[in-house]
């Protein structure tokens, strides 16, 4: 690209397309852009702009123009590209790809706290696994990628849920605040497969995996989530249930993880 010239070092696609599903409801096309340590501030600001205009210009960026709150959260954390310095990259600093976001720099004075709340290194470690290389060079493929903590696992539901909680108390005046509860949930089942299969898979795989195991609760609530993720509307009543199911899904996973930890050593 003209606006990094030498400065950018890759380009890759990851997320449902390059997982081969995607929803134009609430799907996005993610890419994460590589940039060398001693680009400038102000390159990535005008890279970051330019992207974002490109976004609003073919639709992957929506919004209700009456939705101020999700406005200020999708340009912040759910736009489709992510600019990350190589040294983050190797460092698998997730939280690195955020900061960088309007409206997220209040962030860096607590990005301590931040690292510690959130499965840094496991959505990183996503990411690098089924990310597709576009342009540039794969340096992806000269990583060491670590393998997954049990904070990590603490960490999950905690990101999933506290994003689910927002979801419901925005319900009461936002339209769009079913988008934060469907990306609780699927934050979660996602993240949960990649831990016992060490790899990534579509949302509905992942469903359909955690059915069978019998840690995911059989329930209109997962009916309701691959309709809406099908067809996005606003349902106050699955923003309200939400928290609720994450917490009892994630205490029938708790115990499951647990027996099959006891059973492999």
């Amino acid at each position: 690209m003209k606006i990094c010239d030498y400065h950018l070092i890759a380009v890759y696609l990851f997320g449902g397309v390059a997982k081969g599903h995607f929803s134009r409801d609430v799907s996005d096309v993610d890419l994460l852009f590589i940039i060398r340590d001693d680009c400038s501030d102000e390159i990535v600001s005008i890279l970051e702009n330019r992207l974002e205009d490109l976004e609003f210009k073919y639709g992957i960026l929506q919004m209700d123009s009456t939705d101020l709150l999700y406005y200020a959260f999708q340009t912040a954390l759910f736009k489709s590209h992510y600019i990350l310095r190589l040294r983050d990259l190797k460092e698998m600093d997730f939280c690195a790809m955020f900061l960088e976001r309007k409206g997220l720099s209040f962030l860096k004075r607590n990005i301590k706290l931040l690292k510690s709340l959130t499965p840094s290194k496991l959505m990183i470690r996503n990411i690098l696994k089924e990310a597709k290389i576009l342009v540039g060079q794969d340096v992806v493929k000269q990583m060491t990628i670590q393998p997954t903590t049990s904070t990590e696992i603490i960490n999950i539901f905690m990101t999933s849920w506290i994003v689910s909680m927002f979801g419901f108390i925005s319900s009461i005046f936002s339209r769009s605040s079913t988008r934060f509860s469907l990306e609780a949930m699927k934050w979660y089942i996602h993240n949960i497969y990649s831990i016992l299969n060490d790899k990534t898979t579509t949302v509905n795989q992942a469903i359909n995996y955690a059915l069978s195991k019998h840690f995911l609760p059989k329930s209109f609530v997962i009916e309701k989530f691959l309709k809406l993720r099908q067809t996005y509307s606003y349902d106050l009543v699955f923003c309200a249930i939400t928290p609720l199911y994450l917490l009892i899904t994630h205490s029938m996973f708790t115990k499951y993880f647990r027996h099959v930890k006891l059973y492999n050593f």
